[in-house]
């Protein structure tokens, strides 16, 4: 998730929450903004060294165990931490991981955030396909042609 662009995560998240049947409706239970050490270890001592300090967004969503098979007197919990000063992003991915750890049986979610959310992998196989398709295109063609005509004689 944290290579996920925000709008993926956001329409992930949203559309997983509010299906139709579901009641989830988890909310922050605390946003945190802050910056976070790079260390780094010394080359010539081996000592850790703070090299660079990056911007994160941390979030902890909670959501009320409510089922009939859980601990009613419980709470469970979501976590997402991003680069930079993303609150959106932060919120979706401790929805997400939320939604991810309370179905655990269900893979097709899991799958979808790690298929689907990586946005370079996408953005690559959208290029890829920019590409001259001629040849496969041709093929398909041909092969409709074939069965228009194996059709037609049949007649």
């Amino acid at each position: 998730m944290a290579r996920a662009e925000t709008g993926a995560l956001v329409h992930l998240w949203y559309s997983n929450t509010f299906q139709p049947g579901r009641h989830n409706h988890e909310f922050p239970g605390e946003v945190r903004h802050g910056t976070l050490p790079v260390r780094v270890s010394h080359p010539l001592t081996g000592n850790p060294v703070t090299v660079a300090e990056v911007r994160v967004t941390e979030v902890e969503t909670i959501d009320d165990l409510d089922r009939a098979e859980e601990d009613r007197s419980r709470l469970d919990l979501g976590y997402g931490m991003c680069f930079g000063h993303n609150e959106r992003k932060a919120i979706a991915m401790a929805g997400l991981d939320l939604l991810v750890h309370r179905d655990g049986g269900r893979t097709e979610l899991e799958q979808e955030v790690l298929l689907t959310l990586d946005g370079i992998e996408a953005s690559g196989f959208l290029e890829h396909l920019k590409l001259p398709h001629y040849v496969d295109f041709r093929s398909v063609l041909d092969r409709k042609r074939a069965v228009r005509a194996a059709m037609e004689e049949a007649r």
